[in-house]
């Protein structure tokens, strides 16, 4: 327990076994249904404990199934839906209670795959905003590399770069 301006604050309390329970069993699941190749059911599965974990600020639960689903949709090649999943992670960090320093590794999480997904998106966007679109992903893999700095993250910055050189026909630089 803690105190605010206002009085004694209460900690929040970590999500229940159970719920982690389910979420063990939903994403054994998901993974299941991922391997058999039905990303959609995947999806369903670790959407349906979203909900619960939402009510949990002070965990990282949400923000996990939001990468899980990040993935899930990547791997469908809906690179919207990817970034809309990126998007959420963002608002759990932006919204949730977790400790600093758990904020910011699951914060360069995000950045992370916001570049990557923006460097695909961009590779794909017809011709005309393509420049544009190529514009945002290195935007944001500068504020990838930007906060990797500050978190001593070389080798984050290392992959990620390797994963732009590749995807930008950059072999030598990939190596």
């Amino acid at each position: 327990e803690g105190r605010s301006a206002l009085g004694p604050t209460a900690t929040p309390a970590p999500p229940s076994p159970d719920l982690r329970a389910r979420y063990k069993i939903a994403y054994q699941q998901a993974m299941d249904a991922a391997k058999g190749g039905d990303l959609t059911k995947a999806a369903t599965l670790l959407l349906a404990i979203v909900p619960e974990a939402k009510t949990f600020p002070a965990d990282d639960l949400e923000f996990w199934l939001r990468n899980e689903l990040t993935w899930l949709r990547w791997g469908q090649g809906d690179l919207a839906g990817a970034l809309a999943e990126v998007d959420a992670a963002r608002v759990v960090l932006d919204h949730g209670s977790l400790p600093d320093s758990q904020q910011l590794a699951l914060r360069l999480h995000e950045r992370w795959d916001r570049a990557y997904l923006l460097l695909e998106q961009g590779q794909k966007a017809p011709k005309a905003s393509r420049p544009a679109a190529l514009a945002a992903a290195r935007d944001a893999k500068k504020a990838y590399d930007e906060l990797a700095a500050q978190a001593n993250d070389r080798d984050g910055v290392a992959v990620l770069d390797a994963f732009f050189a590749l995807r930008t026909g950059d072999g030598r630089a990939a190596l």
